[in-house]
């Protein structure tokens, strides 16, 4: 007599995608911190990483405060580089600051609640350094957060970020997506009228197009291979 044994089993499978280079995952999003002798050097090694990342570009307080704590211990000067730079001055004089990455005004304000930078909120300051025409985010001994003014020749510290936008075809308008079609990946985009930015799940999960969540392997079919032995 043959007794037929159905065995499943579920082995696990690698990631298909990571955080690139040495950058660190935070809140979703990859960083990196460096050091470089200059603003373009510093997007330079930035670029190194990957073709799409960029400087930073600081978009809110939350962001501000997680990734500054991450990295503030290795900071070798109170002032990192940032994606900003100074543009043409508007109709009342006032020098404007955009992000070079999008040509957008700085809007988030460092330390100060509810206002708009609306470009114009970058000191001509540097502490102890030359002024000049590219953007620093700086810490005061006191635990102050502001834009600096510094020399694009400094050398100074960077924080490099990945893309908030990039050119990967939404399947739909709106919505969130897996990197790759039955990829078992921690890598996502979310969708919004057409345009794509990446998402990174956190440490240990992988996203799960079904839920439409990070999810645990296991609980992802495309990270789950099932094997049928018969006795």
């Amino acid at each position: 007599m043959f007794a037929c044994l159905l065995t499943v089993a579920m082995v696990g499978v690698a990631v298909e995608a990571n955080c690139p280079g040495d950058m660190e995952q935070i809140n979703g999003k990859c960083y990196s911190h460096g050091v470089a002798t200059s603003w373009a050097a510093a997007e330079e090694q930035c670029k190194d990483i990957g073709a799409d990342n960029h400087l930073w570009i600081l978009n809110d307080v939350l962001e501000m405060e997680n990734v500054m704590k991450h990295f503030e211990k290795r900071m070798v000067t109170p002032w990192a580089w940032t994606d900003g730079i100074r543009t043409d001055a508007d109709e009342t004089g006032h020098d404007i600051w955009e992000w070079s990455q999008s040509g957008a005004r700085l809007s988030y304000y460092p330390d100060h609640v509810g206002q708009d930078c609306a470009g114009t909120c970058v000191p001509e300051d540097c502490g102890t350094e030359e002024v000049g025409d590219c953007v620093t985010i700086s810490m005061s001994s006191t635990g102050e957060r502001s834009y600096q003014a510094c020399d694009c020749k400094a050398s100074f510290s960077y924080i490099c970020e990945s893309p908030d936008e990039v050119t990967w075809k939404c399947p739909e308008e709106t919505g969130f997506f897996p990197a790759f079609d039955g990829a078992c990946s921690d890598l996502w985009y979310n969708c919004f009228q057409g345009h794509a930015t990446p998402e990174y799940c956190g440490e240990g999960l992988i996203f799960n197009a079904e839920a439409q969540y990070c999810d645990f392997p296991d609980n992802v079919e495309s990270c789950r291979t099932t094997t049928t032995a018969a006795k």
